[in-house]
C-alpha cells in the first residue's frame, strides 16, 4: 500500500480491501465452525488481537495485499493446521474443508460485487480494461471513485487468491494438509519447517520484496491469478 500513497484514493482503496478481506475471512470461517461443526460457543465477531497477522500486515504495507492468522482447524486424533477442537471427529474432511475455504471464497465474491458496483457506476469506464492487478495493488491512477472502487475490488480477490496459496500460515496450506489422508514422514518434515520455523512466512514475505521494485514476485503471481477473475468487469 505504501507505493499507492501518492494516490490517496487508490491507497485508501486497497486498505479498505485488507480491512474487509480480514473481517469478512474469520467472521465468515467462525460462522461456518458454529453452524457447520457446532462449535456454538466460538464468537463469531472479530477480535484484532487474534486476527491480525503482523507478518500479513507487512506484506500488505509493502506489497499492497497481505493475510491474516492462521485459520483454526478442528482436525480429529491430533493436532491440525492452527489447532485442535474436541467433539470435531464425528465431522468429515470436507466439511472441515467447507469451514476452511469458506472465507477466501467468501473476500472473493465481496471483491466481485465490488467490481460489479464500479461497472454499474462508471460504465464506461477505461480504467479497469487497462490496469492489470500489479498495477491496481501500486496505486493506479484516474478519478477518485473510480480509484477507490477498482482498487478495493481488486485488493479483496488478491487478498481471496493470496488466501489460498498452499503455504503457512495461509489457508491453502491447511487444504493442502486436509487433503492429505495419511502425511509421510517427507509431509511432516516440510511441515516441521514451514510452520515451526516460520519458513513459510520467510518464503512469502521474500516473495513480497524479491526482486526490488515495481514487480516482486508475490505481486507476478497475483497478476497472472487474479486478472482472469476480473474478466466479467473489463
Amino acid at each position: 500500500m505504501l507505493w499507492a500513497l501518492a494516490e490517496p484514493a487508490a491507497f485508501a482503496g486497497l486498505l479498505v480491501a485488507f480491512a474487509l478481506g480480514l473481517l469478512i475471512r474469520t467472521t465468515t470461517q467462525r460462522a461456518l465452525r458454529r453452524w457447520v461443526l457446532g462449535e456454538r460457543r466460538l464468537p463469531v465477531m472479530p477480535r484484532l488481537r487474534y486476527d491480525v497477522d503482523p507478518f500479513g500486515a507487512v506484506a500488505a504495507a509493502l506489497g499492497g495485499t497481505g493475510w491474516g492468522k492462521a485459520a483454526e482447524l478442528p482436525t480429529p486424533g491430533g493436532f491440525g493446521y492452527g489447532g485442535i477442537h474436541v467433539g470435531a471427529a464425528r465431522f468429515g474432511r470436507a466439511w472441515r474443508a467447507l469451514t476452511l475455504a469458506g472465507g477466501p471464497l467468501a473476500v472473493l465474491v465481496a471483491g466481485w460485487a465490488v467490481l460489479a458496483l464500479h461497472r454499474v457506476w462508471y460504465p464506461d469506464s477505461f480504467l479497469i480494461v487497462f490496469s492489470r492487478p500489479v498495477d491496481v495493488l501500486r496505486g493506479v491512477p484516474g478519478q477518485a471513485g473510480e480509484q477507490f472502487l477498482l482498487s478495493a475490488g481488486v485488493g479483496l480477490l488478491c487478498f481471496g487468491v493470496l488466501a489460498l496459496i498452499p503455504l503457512p500460515p495461509l489457508d491453502g496450506w491447511g487444504l493442502l494438509w486436509l487433503a492429505l489422508r495419511r502425511p509421510g514422514p517427507g509431509a511432516q518434515r516440510a511441515r516441521y519447517w514451514l510452520e515451526d520455523h516460520n519458513l513459510g512466512v520467510v518464503i512469502l514475505l521474500a516473495c513480497a520484496l524479491l526482486p526490488p521494485g515495481a514487480r516482486p514476485i508475490l505481486l507476478v503471481v497475483l497478476d497472472y491469478l487474479v486478472w482472469p477473475l476480473t474478466g466479467p468487469f473489463r
